[in-house]
């Protein structure tokens, strides 16, 4: 369950953040930036990935973005880095959550947008390569954030979407890793493939990046990493899904797939997928000894709680490519 309590922690920080943000005057509002870049069959996702951070960076930096900031009141953001797999191959892109002290007009946002498109295209030639430039139509797209839009309109966007199943894909042009993972989890051998790439690929990037200044300005305190996060909603027992004896996670996972029990569990509908009742009366047993355990003694019990990340890196992807090999 590490990656989905990570989401959680990070989710609830954008919400605070965006709350804070609002309250601190009546024209604080927030808007939408995604940047991409042109790519295609064969790209490698590494190479690319490393020349668009190195292309945010050089956008970012110097007197020009500084005098971008000052016209149009961008005060801050928080940049999440997403890299969907669909028909023309690995798409690596940026969405920035941009904090902004006033509501731009159309006009005011439209030039907002032109102004970033042009000098994106410019870091991405010098970072990367004239192949690489996006088109001026789809290289950047701004959008401001109603007041009385629901989190999940940009949380969805920042890589945070909780509420709803990874394998949908109806509102995506591709992939998501997460859908990636899913299908190699229930044997998918070309998924496990593109899961160990883009494994590989993101090793060591920052997903999400807040701006200098912004959280202390917002008076949130340090940015927790992702271990941290883990273990502290670790820590608590309400975020407890299910305990399943290691007999019945074997079973459960060979024939549902370990992602998609993980997501019953958390759903509250791991019942859909037992075997039979005793499997599922075995699962209730063990999550209400552990419950129990946790407020009388406050201390772990021996079940454990199966991660299908953990599960799937070692055993499934490496197999499945061992056997394709």
């Amino acid at each position: 369950m590490c990656s989905h309590k990570i989401r959680v922690g990070r989710a609830a920080e954008i919400q605070d953040a965006v709350r804070r943000w609002r309250a601190s005057g009546p024209d604080a509002t927030v808007g939408m930036l995604t940047l991409t870049i042109r790519h295609g069959l064969g790209d490698d996702l590494r190479r690319i990935r490393a020349g668009m951070g190195r292309a945010w960076s050089r956008l970012i930096r110097g007197a020009p973005w500084k005098r971008a900031c000052l016209r149009w009141g961008m005060s801050g953001f928080v940049r999440y880095l997403e890299a969907t797999h669909g028909e023309n191959g690995w798409h690596p892109h940026f969405h920035v959550l941009v904090f902004l002290s006033g509501t731009p007009t159309d006009g005011q946002r439209a030039m907002l947008t032109q102004w970033i498109g042009e000098r994106w295209r410019e870091c991405v030639e010098r970072e990367l390569d004239k192949s690489a430039v996006p088109s001026m139509e789809h290289g950047a797209e701004f959008e401001v954030i109603r007041h009385d839009a629901k989190a999940s309109k940009y949380l969805a966007k920042l890589g945070l979407e909780l509420s709803s199943d990874f394998r949908k894909s109806a509102r995506r042009k591709g992939k998501t890793p997460w859908q990636i993972l899913d299908e190699a989890a229930r044997g998918d051998k070309r998924s496990a493939r593109l899961w160990h790439t883009w494994s590989a690929a993101m090793l060591g990037a920052r997903m999400h990046t807040w701006s200098r200044g912004l959280r202390n300005s917002l008076r949130m305190g340090d940015e927790m990493d992702d271990q941290a996060l883990a273990e502290q909603t670790e820590a608590e027992p309400s975020d407890l899904a299910a305990i399943i004896p290691g007999a019945d996670w074997d079973d459960l996972r060979r024939r549902h797939g370990s992602w998609r029990v993980r997501r019953a569990a958390a759903d509250g509908r791991i019942c859909t997928l037992c075997r039979d009742e005793a499997q599922f009366d075995r699962i209730q047993c063990a999550t209400e000894r552990f419950r129990e355990a946790w407020r009388k003694m406050q201390i772990a019990c021996d079940s454990v709680l199966f991660s299908a990340m953990a599960q799937l890196r070692p055993a499934l992807c490496q197999s499945a490519l061992a056997e394709s090999a």
